[in-house]
This record gives structure tokens, sequence and C-alpha cells, in this order.
């Protein structure tokens, strides 16, 4: 049997395999911020469970938030390590983004103190470019798990 390789299957090749390596991207991408801030946010535990004390809307889950939320975090890095858990990880690790884009909203909208610990250098970013930053994830994450969910890319 005769296998004829034409141009267009040489360009959908070429298109997946561009979409793969986007997908790969995000999700390196996705495992370094979700390590980094857990780290982070363990390291200076006492300030974050603090920062989330004084928050108007978190204030009653402090204690639990503090620590559920870089352990979600260091499941989300790890799921996203484990070639089968790299479409959980992508569903989880964009939908926790959303998760804290929705807060910064909220805090941007109605919050008289703000505090931010997510951790390391996206603290010292303003709330404005922290949404930015935010919204830059939420399209990557929602684009990798896009392509992945399309072409089946890490099938589980």
């Amino acid at each position: 049997m005769e296998v004829v390789i034409t141009s267009e299957s040489k360009t959908k090749r070429s298109a997946f395999r561009w979409q793969e390596i986007v997908s790969d991207i995000v999700i390196y991408l996705y495992i370094a911020l979700y390590f980094y801030t857990a780290y982070e946010k363990l390291k200076n535990h006492s300030i974050f469970e603090t920062s989330l004390h004084f928050s108007e809307l978190l204030n009653r889950f402090s204690i639990f938030l503090s620590w559920a939320v870089p352990i979600v975090e260091i499941i989300i890095g790890v799921l996203l390590i484990v070639p089968k858990g790299k479409r959980w990880g992508l569903r989880l690790g964009t939908t926790l983004m959303t998760l804290f884009t929705l807060y910064l909203i909220y805090m941007l909208a109605f919050a008289e103190a703000r505090s931010c610990e997510c951790g390391g250098f996206i603290s010292a970013l303003t709330w404005e470019w922290h949404l930015v930053f935010n919204a830059v994830f939420i399209v990557l994450g929602a684009l990798a798990w896009y392509f992945v969910a399309r072409h089946s890319i890490y099938k589980q």
C-alpha cells in the first residue's frame, strides 16, 4: 500500500504540532507559576494568612484558605507534570486563575482595604497589572485547554 502525503496533510500535521508546542509552553508556564506562588505562600504563611484575614470577603475562611490555596496550587502543578493529569491540570489551573481574577475584580470594585499576598514579584504588581497578568494566563490556559481537547493531546 502506498502512502501519499499531500500538502494538506503536511499543513494539518504542522498546525497540530504548533498547537502541541503552544500547549506545552502554557503548561510549563502554569507549572512554574503555581509552584512558585505555592512556595511563596507557604514560605510566608503567616503573612498570607493575615492578608486573607483582613479581606472583607475571605476573612471567615482565612485559616482554611491559607493552607488550601497553596496545596491546590501544588496539586495543579503536579497534575500538569504527569502526562495523564495534564488535561485536568489545565482545567483546574485555568479555573483557579479565573477564580483569582474574579476575586481581584471584586477587590477593585468594592474593597476599601486591599492586600495581595500572591507571592514574590506578583505581589509587587499594581492591582490593574495583576488583573492583566491573570487575564493573560486565563486566555493562555483556555487556548491550551482547547488545543488539548480538540486534538486529544495527552489522552487520559
